[in-house]
């Protein structure tokens, strides 16, 4: 799929989205994800650490795009077709890639967040050379960071950069598993091996008595992908679609997990998902333009005192001055901050 610069900067209006600034590199990304827009936005699934060159609009960097659960309403794999399928590693994804000849990396949302940090410990030689050699034929190198110190859900032994693949800038193409295996053996990396082949229906059934391991990506092509997770991993998020409430869905949205619930959903039960969620990014794109105007009228003000005294004047209800604080004085993305603030309100009162 084409994306233009253009496109991923208009999709910034929306709440969820931001565009992330270093010298001459833009980096999109999401403070949260909401299924109402990638389900019906392929430029939205590609904002997901995307980096264009913003004086030329090229892209000079694409990790994964979004891509779906086994079984969910836009996952183009079905249960029939024919998967390759390598292990789904339970870590932090970094990619990486050339500019200015120099080794770049980034997180999903970041150029220099901690788990950027600790991946650029743990490169080497090899890593530099892959991630060289890729570059030279447009692709970028995608890694997951696994850190035995900081898990996810999934404990690993080791702390290691494992290579999961590598997408080509100009067309969003991927390689394969048997790819990846080939440049991890060649390059003397660690890789996501493969685990099953088959349709996707019997690696799901192969993967349903299975702990320990969060689930595979089975590629049906170059460009369909899909999630087929394990059902002790899914069992971790502790949701009941059956039992639906307004609050679990406000939990599972604020938590992040709505990716591994919609597979489970009746399409009435998503219609009334979509709903609450539309209701929730509308609250909080409302609620970050109140920010942002009241700190851009009031810009001068940089001493806290007299900033607590204009919130306390203007801003009734006390609990929102923390959100004023934050992006003022702790440079806190507005969106994020406000993200933060209503999940707390929100799931306290619902």
């Amino acid at each position: 799929m084409n994306v233009s610069l253009r496109e991923a900067n208009e999709l910034t209006r929306h709440p969820a989205f931001f565009g992330k600034i270093k010298g001459d590199l833009i980096l999109y990304s999401y403070h949260f994800a909401d299924p109402t827009v990638y389900n019906n936005n392929d430029t939205a699934r590609e904002l997901r650490g995307i980096v264009f060159d913003r004086n030329t609009g090229e892209i000079v960097a694409r990790p994964f795009p979004k891509f779906f659960n086994l079984g969910e309403q836009n996952c183009s794999v079905k249960e029939t077709d024919v998967v390759t399928s390598n292990e789904k590693i339970d870590g932090s994804l970094i990619f990486a890639f050339i500019h200015n000849d120099n080794i770049m990396l980034a997180s999903k949302g970041s150029f220099d967040s901690d788990v950027v940090v600790k991946a650029r410990q743990i490169i080497n030689d090899n890593y530099i050379q892959l991630i060289r050699d890729l570059y030279k034929k447009g692709y970028t190198a995608i890694f997951e960071l696994v850190d035995a110190g900081n898990p996810i859900v999934i404990q690993y032994p080791y702390t290691e950069l494992i290579l999961i693949g590598a997408r080509k800038n100009s067309d969003g193409s991927m390689v394969t598993p048997e790819e990846i295996a080939e440049l991890g053996k060649k390059y003397k990396v660690k890789y996501s091996g493969i685990k099953y082949r088959g349709t996707a229906g019997s690696v799901k059934a192969k993967l349903s008595g299975l702990e320990g391991i969060e689930g595979v990506v089975g590629y049906k092509n170059s460009h369909e992908i899909c999630k087929i997770k394990t059902r002790w991993y899914l069992k971790l998020h502790k949701f009941n679609p059956y039992g639906l409430t307004d609050k679990n869905i406000k939990e599972a949205f604020f938590n992040q997990e709505l990716d591994d619930i919609y597979p489970n959903l009746s399409p009435t039960a998503r219609a009334r998902v979509d709903k609450i969620v539309g209701q929730i990014t509308k609250r909080i794109k409302n609620k970050s333009n109140k920010v942002r105007e009241f700190l851009e009228r009031h810009s001068d003000i940089t001493d806290r005192k007299e900033f607590a005294l204009l919130l306390k004047k203007e801003i009734e209800n006390k609990r929102e001055h923390w959100i004023y604080f934050q992006v003022r004085f702790n440079n806190k993305p507005i969106e994020k901050t406000v993200f933060d603030y209503l999940k707390k309100a929100l799931l306290h009162t619902s």
